[in-house]
């Protein structure tokens, strides 16, 4: 009784350390800067961005919040530009809000993983001199899953 007893208090002592620590040992460097990461219900995203070599796509990092397996998601890219007091003004739209994302990494995005989905858009204005910013929309209504059972997907990946 006392071996168990002395048992059941090693356990539940490692237990509390564990739970105690911010997010275990095992972080990816998402996880560590999850203060920064956008929780949009369905999806989170990383607010950090890159374009591409002709700034004619745009990639994110996003992560599967959902329990269904995302096979498209539709958002909306804004183009605008901060002021001297760091406010965001001139939003305008950059691309073709009918045209969805691209999974190019991370097939099939299971529930609970992150991918890197690209975006076509258009060229930003000429004007070099000033610093511009993207910002990624998304409503729960432009994010589609597959409609297949998490076996056959296993099978196929």
């Amino acid at each position: 009784m006392k071996i168990s007893l002395k048992a059941f208090q090693v356990v539940l002592i490692f237990t509390w350390i564990f739970l105690s620590l911010p997010n275990g040992y095992a972080q990816t460097e998402l996880e560590k800067k999850e203060e920064k990461i956008i929780d949009l219900g369905l999806i989170s995203l990383s607010p950090e961005y890159s374009l591409g070599p002709d700034k004619n796509y745009i990639i994110y990092q996003i992560r599967n919040n959902s329990s269904g397996v995302l096979s498209t998601i539709y958002g909306w890219i804004y183009i605008y530009k901060e002021n001297e007091k760091g406010e965001a003004e001139n939003y305008t739209l950059v691309n073709n809000p009918h045209r969805g994302g691209i999974l190019i990494e991370g097939k099939p995005q299971l529930p609970g993983q992150w991918g890197q989905w690209r975006f076509p858009i258009r060229r930003p204005p000429e004007d070099r001199n000033s610093l511009y910013k993207y910002r990624l929309q998304v409503f729960d209504r432009g994010i589609f899953f597959l409609r297949l059972p998490r076996s056959s997907i296993a099978k196929t990946y």
